[in-house]
């Protein structure tokens, strides 16, 4: 009787070692599979986002080079300087990745970056791109360079797809949440309606990338879509605001 009951508790230890190892091996697949994830969107919304105009703006180079000289090195001046915000872009992500602590972008950081983001999507898109500023703090280093990237997808979205002239950038940001509203004067998505974040993945459409990084932050997001234009409404939460430098 005795070595029975021995031989359970040993069975008893082997099962519970044994379901910790495959635990651990799933929480391990799971925490690579973020990571990718979250490599990905970066790579999407930034590197790949950047070169797209990179090679946009050689092919009309190749066209200005002999019919308008001035115009081509003015482009050649654009094209460095957009390579050159990218650069530094990504090698303030991986410092960032590699920080302990965390930093904080205070608004005027925020709203500087922002600013040359619509400057240069106006160049690219061929875009009226206009930025404008409710109530702002103090914000996570983290969190800001998400803002920027949503922002960067939602307009070349538009620039890409949506066949608009003007696009409106709204930001604000309170105690309990960050807002980040951008709206075009295009023809609107191949969906009609008002679509939360829910709904959207429901019906399979809309724009992935920045779905999946607004649901990474645990956001919201509201699309509404119509024949003259669309609104992507995007809601953040944050905690309460840091210390720091004042904007």
């Amino acid at each position: 009787m005795r070595q029975t009951v021995m031989l359970q508790g040993e069975a008893n230890l082997v099962a519970a070692d044994t379901k910790r190892f495959f635990s651990k091996q799933r929480l391990e697949r799971s925490v690579a599979r973020d990571e990718r994830s979250r490599v990905s969107r970066e790579i999407h919304d930034g590197v790949l986002q950047a070169l797209t105009g990179v090679s946009l703006r050689l092919s009309v180079l190749s066209r200005l080079i002999e019919s308008n000289p001035t115009a081509a090195l003015a482009l050649v001046s654009e094209l460095d300087k957009l390579v050159t915000t990218e650069q530094r872009s990504i090698r303030d992500w991986l410092a960032q990745d590699e920080a302990s602590g965390v930093a904080l972008a205070t608004p005027s950081d925020l709203s500087a970056a922002l600013g040359i983001l619509c400057q240069q999507a106006e160049s690219q898109w061929g875009l009226s791109v206009k930025l404008m500023h409710g109530p702002q703090r103090a914000l996570p280093r983290h969190v800001a360079d998400h803002v920027y990237r949503l922002a960067q997808e939602a307009i070349a979205n538009v620039g890409k797809h949506a066949n608009a002239a003007h696009v409106v950038v709204r930001l604000s940001a309170n105690a309990a949440a960050l807002h980040l509203v951008v709206t075009d004067d295009g023809v609107g998505f191949p969906f009609r309606g008002e679509y939360d974040l829910v709904l959207l993945r429901k019906g399979g459409f809309g724009p992935r990338s920045l779905m999946q990084r607004v649901a990474s932050l645990r956001g919201e997001l509201i699309v509404t879509s119509t024949l003259s234009g669309s609104t992507l409404e995007i809601t953040l939460p944050l905690g309460a605001p840091a210390s720091g430098p004042p904007g």
